[in-house]
């Protein structure tokens, strides 16, 4: 070991081989591999180590390829069936539930971006439904409490009818 490394004192980086890394005689391995040692490209070129010029020679280049598989989209078909049959104002159940229908289909068929798009507007038709929905309920709800009247009437009419 060199004994500059050993006495503790600040060495500047890429001075000397006291920074961790082995003596290198050329930029890029051993001596006469890839040209004389500190022997650059054309000037106004900073290399690497904040030399001018660049690197002669070839240069390995690693390639890393990574394969995103996308899942196939869904196709929400169970949601919109219940929002078909229990709450399907301005029927958006239904058109949800064409769309769920299609969606599946192309799904079937591979064609995952039709399927995408009419997954994405089933769901889209599925969500103001359910926002539709929790307007009335919020509405009804108030108004049961607001107005006695109201309130009365719809307990009459439970009661009659049962």
């Amino acid at each position: 070991m060199d004994p500059k490394c050993q006495s503790g004192e600040a060495v500047a980086l890429y001075q000397e081989k006291c920074n961790g890394y082995p003596e290198q005689h050329g930029q890029f391995g051993p001596p006469g591999q890839f040209g004389p040692p500190g022997h650059f490209g054309p000037p106004g070129h900073f290399g690497p180590s904040g030399q001018v010029g660049q690197p002669v020679g070839p240069v390995v280049v690693d390639h890393t390829t990574v394969e995103i598989t996308t899942e196939p989209p869904k196709d929400y078909i169970i949601w919109s069936m219940l929002s078909f049959f229990y709450v399907n104002i301005c029927c958006l159940g239904l058109a949800a539930f064409i769309c769920s229908v299609k969606a599946r289909d192309k799904k079937i068929a591979g064609n995952m971006v039709g399927a995408r798009h009419h997954s994405s507007t089933a769901r889209t038709l599925l969500l103001i439904n359910a926002s539709l929905f929790g307007v009335l309920v919020i509405i009804t709800i108030i108004l049961f409490f607001e107005n006695p009247a109201i309130a009365g009437g719809i307990t009459r009419f439970f009661v009659n009818k049962f």
